[in-house]
C-alpha cells in the first residue's frame, strides 16, 4: 500500500471514530494531511483579509440543534490566534486587528450529525489586535452576539442594535467609526426577536451613498449621515 493511500485510510478511520462530539477547540492537530479539503464554501478574499497577514487553516464542518457552518483556526503571520466560525462575519480592521466570532465544540448533544461534522457553534464576537483580545460588546453599544449581523464598511462597523423594552426589543441601525470611536444610531422598529437563528437580520450592505439594513422582505435605507431612514 502506498504512503498516500495509507494516509487516506487513516483519515477515513479518524472521521468514523469522531461521530460523537467531544468538547474541544479546533486546534493545530486537526486535518494535518495534505489531502485534507482546504476550502469548504468559504472565500477569504482581499475584502475580508486586506493585508494578507491573516489566514485560516484546519477547516472543519460543524452542526448544532439550530444551524451549521464551517470552523477553522485563525492565524496571524502563521501563528495561531483563535478557533473561529467562518460562517459568521469576519474581517480585518487593519494590518494587525481582526474581528471574528469564536468557535467551540460542545459536549455531547443528542443530535444526528452528518459524516465528518462535529457538534459545535459560535457564541461570542471578539476583536483581536496586536495580541490583545476583547469582547466587542465592551465597545459596541447594543451589540448582540447572536443576531447583530455586523459588516465592515467605509472603515466602520455596521450592525443591528437591540435594546430590551418589556417583552420586545427596540431595534436600531448602528455604526461604529473605527477612526474616532464615534457611535451613530437610528431607530428602525420594535421586534420580538424570538429566535436562536444567527441570520435573523441580514448583514448591512452599502448602497447609493448609504446603507441597507434588511430583514427578510423588509429593507431600510439609512443615509451615510445616519439621519434619513426610509423603509423600502
Amino acid at each position: 500500500m502506498s504512503i498516500r493511500f495509507y494516509h487516506i485510510f487513516l483519515i477515513i478511520l479518524f472521521l468514523l471514530l469522531s461521530c460523537s462530539c467531544r468538547k474541544r477547540n479546533v486546534d493545530d492537530s486537526t486535518n494535518k494531511s495534505g489531502d485534507a479539503e482546504k476550502s469548504i464554501n468559504v472565500n477569504l478574499d482581499s475584502l475580508r483579509f486586506k493585508s494578507g497577514l491573516f489566514s485560516t487553516t484546519n477547516e472543519m464542518r460543524y452542526e448544532n440543534e439550530v444551524e451549521g457552518g464551517v470552523a477553522a483556526v485563525l492565524l496571524f503571520r502563521q501563528n495561531k490566534i483563535d478557533s473561529i466560525d467562518l460562517s459568521s462575519a469576519i474581517f480585518a480592521i487593519n494590518d494587525s486587528a481582526v474581528f471574528y466570532k469564536e468557535f467551540h465544540t460542545f459536549p455531547e448533544h443528542d443530535i444526528l450529525l452528518h459524516k465528518g461534522s462535529v457538534c459545535g457553534g459560535a457564541t461570542t464576537y471578539y476583536l483581536w489586535s496586536k495580541g490583545n483580545k476583547v469582547q466587542v460588546t465592551s465597545f459596541l453599544p447594543l451589540f448582540n452576539d447572536l443576531v447583530s449581523s455586523p459588516s465592515f464598511l467605509d472603515s466602520c462597523i455596521l450592525y443591528w442594535g437591540l435594546k430590551r423594552k418589556n417583552d420586545i426589543y427596540s431595534v436600531y441601525a448602528m455604526r461604529y467609526r473605527i477612526n474616532n470611536q464615534i457611535v451613530d444610531s437610528l431607530y428602525l422598529m420594535d421586534d420580538e426577536v424570538a429566535t436562536d437563528y444567527s441570520g435573523y437580520f441580514g448583514n448591512p450592505v452599502e448602497i447609493d451613498g448609504g446603507y441597507s439594513f434588511y430583514k427578510g422582505s423588509d429593507n431600510w435605507f439609512v443615509d451615510n449621515k445616519f439621519i434619513i431612514r426610509e423603509k423600502m
